[in-house]
C-alpha cells in the first residue's frame, strides 16, 4: 500500500473492505460447527463433538475449541442455539451477518475512540464498509497516491500539526493561513492548488465547494474522476511537502 507502519489499522481495513481475522476466523468456525451438527451420526467429527460436550457437562476435562463455539453464540445473542445444540442453514447465516455487524461496529468505535479527528474525518469517507472502488479500477501507482491521501500519509498541516501537539482548530494552511489545512481545502478550496484543481476536477466540485461535494468526489465511481483526483492529491501532496 506505500503507507506507513503507524497507520491505524482501521483505515487498512477501511479501505480494503476487510474486519480483522478473528472475525472470519469465528465465521468459518460457526460454518463448521452448524454443518457438523447436521452432518450424519456416524461421522467421525460428529462423534468425537458429542464425546466433547459430554466430558465438558462431566467436567473431566475442559475443551477450549467448543467453548470457544459457546462463547460465539452467547456473544451474539443466540444462546439459545447453544442450548438446542440444533443449528439450521438459515441459523448459520444470521450467526456470520451478526458477527461481520459486530466486526463493523468495532472498526467504527476505533474511528471514534480518543476523540481522534483523524478517526472522525475517516468515518466521514466510510458511509459504507466496502472495499474502495479505485482498488479496482486504478492502476499501482494511481491507487498509492489515493491511499496516502485518504488515509492522512501526507504532510498537510492537519497532519503535521500532530507531530508539534498543535490545536486541530490552529493547523492552518500555510498558503491561506486563515483556513483549516485539511484534505477538502486542498481539494476544493485552497488558491494554491487551483491550475491543477481546475485541469483534474469538474468545477461542480469547487463552485461552492462543500463537505459533501468533497465526500462525493471522493467516493466517485468514474474511473475518470478517480484517475484524475489521484493526480491531484499526488499534485496537493507533493506542493505541501515542498
Amino acid at each position: 500500500m506505500g503507507i506507513r507502519p503507524s497507520t491505524p489499522t482501521y483505515m487498512v481495513y477501511g479501505e480494503t473492505g476487510n474486519l480483522p481475522l478473528k472475525y472470519i476466523i469465528n465465521k468459518r468456525i460457526i460454518s463448521f460447527w452448524g454443518n457438523m451438527l447436521n452432518s450424519k451420526s456416524c461421522k467421525l467429527s460428529f462423534i468425537l463433538y458429542k464425546c466433547m460436550l459430554q466430558s465438558s457437562e462431566l467436567k473431566t476435562t475442559k475443551n477450549l475449541w467448543s467453548n470457544h463455539v459457546r462463547d460465539i453464540l452467547n456473544n451474539t445473542g443466540f444462546s439459545y442455539i447453544w442450548l438446542n445444540q440444533k443449528c439450521q442453514k438459515s441459523d448459520i447465516n444470521r450467526i456470520k451477518q451478526r458477527l461481520e455487524d459486530q466486526g463493523i461496529q468495532s472498526m467504527y468505535a476505533d474511528m471514534k475512540s480518543n476523540e481522534s479527528n483523524k478517526g472522525k474525518q475517516y468515518g466521514y469517507l466510510k458511509p459504507e464498509w466496502k472495499a474502495e472502488h479505485y482498488l479496482s479500477t486504478l492502476d499501482q501507482n494511481s491507487i498509492k497516491s489515493l491511499i496516502r491521501f485518504r488515509t492522512s500519509n501526507h504532510k498537510l498541516p492537519v497532519e503535521t500539526g500532530r507531530y508539534t501537539n498543535t490545536p486541530y482548530a490552529r493547523r492552518m494552511c500555510n498558503s491561506c493561513k486563515h483556513q483549516l489545512g485539511d484534505e477538502m481545502h486542498y481539494v476544493l478550496v485552497c488558491p494554491l492548488m487551483a491550475k491543477y484543481r481546475e485541469k483534474y476536477i469538474d468545477q461542480y466540485y469547487y463552485n461552492k465547494p462543500s463537505m459533501l461535494k468533497f465526500l462525493q468526489l471522493m467516493g466517485s465511481k468514474s474511473v475518470t474522476e478517480l484517475q484524475n483526483l489521484s493526480i491531484l492529491t499526488d499534485k496537493i501532496m507533493r506542493t505541501v511537502a515542498m
